[in-house]
């Protein structure tokens, strides 16, 4: 069937074949190969595309097919190599599977055969492939974005995470703080940091400590600790002190974090703050309960993240269909939950979004999605 729709006139058809990975690799060829860009492009960035299909795109015209091939994950080392100077060094200079040899002249202008730019070196910097003495030369770049690439690396040595501690940037430090590799030391370090959104960066660290972690939770900057209430990895009883902060931010995170106990998140649907409820009311822990009073609320931004929500009931999301407001209509038809019966309903809605919605849910009956009869 892919390879009877991979011949269809509609180009509309073939986009969605080559971007099927269901479809074999004779259909990828064939498409590979389709005059419409668009079509090659889709080909060029399936994580099914055999190699030989990407060795073909690597010669396209298009800077965008090639582009998609570059970051393509079944690129082997020698087409990555070829695609030097074609226009996507930075996408080459990312890619995992690019030889080290080619990293190297990208990072470093002395070895005569690029000239690379910032955007060049911070792909290599950010590359979890690039070696760690490479790493080390691009931690001294006058750039501060490389510097910032190199700080966030998994694979950068400690010795240079230290030296990238006490950077001028602030985005730097930032990277550094955000590292899972940064040693304890380093991460109680910058938890002191002068600048909130390096200290904000230490608390969503999953290895810092608790004690950094409730240290900063009761921290002078607001975004601070509504870094803090939005980690999962983070005491229950810290997010449960932060659900009740006066800053509507802080209580907000705390309202999106699955870890919130439900009892705390059902108080948060009472909340006196619109941008809170409806934090609650995406959070995929909130109970049946809180959801039946979301429902009833007098937002219709909240009434909506609960007529998508995957949990909501049959009977919740009946009512909501009678909601007055059709962006929560809409999101009813979206729901991959909602009845039959109710889709049924939603097919006759005189708003045509709420009529597109229905179409448009893959859980739809084939006669609502294409208006035909199985």
């Amino acid at each position: 069937m892919l390879a009877e729709l991979a011949e269809d006139a509609d180009v509309g058809v073939r986009y969605i074949v080559a971007r099927n990975e269901a479809s074999p690799a004779s259909v990828l060829r064939r498409l590979g190969q389709d005059s419409d860009t668009s079509v090659a492009r889709r080909v060029a960035e399936n994580p099914q595309a055999p190699v030989d299909v990407l060795e073909n795109l690597a010669d396209s015209h298009d800077i965008d097919t090639r582009w998609r091939v570059a970051t393509h994950p079944s690129s082997p080392a020698d087409l990555l190599e070829r695609l030097v100077g074609k226009g996507v060094d930075q996408a080459v200079a990312a890619n995992p599977h690019t030889p080290i040899k080619v990293l190297e002249k990208f990072a470093l202008p002395n070895l005569g055969w690029l000239d690379p730019g910032e955007l060049e070196q911070g792909s290599v910097a950010s590359n979890p492939s690039a070696p760690p003495v490479l790493l080390e030369r691009l931690a001294h770049s006058r750039s501060d974005l490389v510097r910032s690439e190199v700080a966030s690396n998994l694979s950068t040595p400690q010795e240079t995470l230290e030296q990238l501690a006490v950077d001028d940037a602030d985005e730097v430090r930032a990277g550094v703080a955000a590292n899972p590799a940064c040693s304890q030391e380093l991460i109680e370090y910058l938890s002191l940091d002068d600048e909130w959104h390096v200290r904000a960066k230490v608390a969503g660290n999953p290895t810092a400590s608790e004690d950094i972690v409730e240290a900063l939770a009761a921290d002078a900057h607001e975004l601070v600790r509504s870094a803090v209430a939005g980690c999962p990895h983070v005491l229950v009883t810290v997010i449960e002190r932060l659900s009740a902060d006066p800053s509507r931010f802080v209580r907000q995170d705390a309202a999106w974090n699955p870890a919130l106990p439900a009892p705390t998140l059902h108080r948060l649907a009472f909340d006196a703050d619109a941008t809170v409820r409806t934090a609650v009311g995406a959070n995929s822990s909130a109970s049946i309960a809180t959801l039946e009073v979301l429902a009833r609320d007098a937002s219709s931004a909240v009434r909506h993240d609960i007529a998508w929500h995957l949990r909501a009931p049959a009977s919740l999301l009946a009512g909501l269909a009678n909601d007055p407001e059709p962006i929560v209509r809409a999101a009813v038809a979206q729901n991959e939950s909602t009845p039959v019966d109710v889709l049924e309903q939603l097919t006759r809605d005189a708003d045509f979004k709420v009529r597109e919605a229905v179409q448009a849910n893959r859980m739809s009956p084939a006669y609502m999605r294409f208006g035909t009869s199985l």
